[in-house]
């Protein structure tokens, strides 16, 4: 009796909860190579496929490339150690920017339930200067500036519940786009 068992592509796709199609570029990217092939032809996978994909989307959570994600891969224990250290770090750099990001979203909703207006130091509050930088450029490029003077005026005249109400309406449209 064996005490692990093989899955087939379709069934270790449902089982991580990811695409056959992932599966398929993760083989052909060379990270995560089936153990075999069954009589039909279909990759198939045991438990140490399943664990180095258990590792592989880990550090897919923690926004590592799938070129870096190989790199570790095929690295002493030490090197890895090293690198999820290094990882570990950029992580709690994050943390703390959500942080900020939950200060500045619950101030925004105090000041909306007083109904102040949005204050123009407000508008960026949790943003790096390198993501202002970009989305300004970005905005330059596609918009006059006197299209641009105007949205300005506009924002400024939201409430901050407005603006907020604004930003998420932004995201929503982000992420059904991406």
């Amino acid at each position: 009796m064996n005490l692990h068992p093989v899955y087939t592509i379709s069934e270790l796709a449902e089982l991580a909860g990811i695409s056959v199609r992932t599966l398929r570029h993760y083989d052909i990217i060379g990270i995560l190579e089936p153990c075999g092939r069954n009589e039909s032809g279909h990759r198939i996978y045991n438990q140490e496929n399943l664990i180095r994909l258990q590792h592989i989307l880990f550090y897919k959570e923690i926004d590592l490339s799938l070129k870096a994600i190989k790199k570790i891969l095929a690295t002493k224990d030490s090197t890895t150690k090293f690198i999820l250290e290094e990882q570990k770090e950029l992580l709690k750099k994050k943390k703390d920017q959500y942080e900020l990001l939950i200060q500045t979203i619950e101030n925004t909703i105090l000041h909306f339930n007083k109904l102040e207006m949005v204050k123009d130091e407000d508008l960026y509050e949790g943003l790096s200067t390198k993501e202002i930088s970009a989305m300004k450029a970005e905005v330059k490029t596609i918009y006059n500036s006197k299209i641009i003077a105007e949205s300005n005026r506009n924002i400024r005249k939201l409430s901050k519940q407005q603006f907020t109400e604004l930003k998420e309406e932004g995201k929503t449209i982000a992420k059904t786009i991406a």
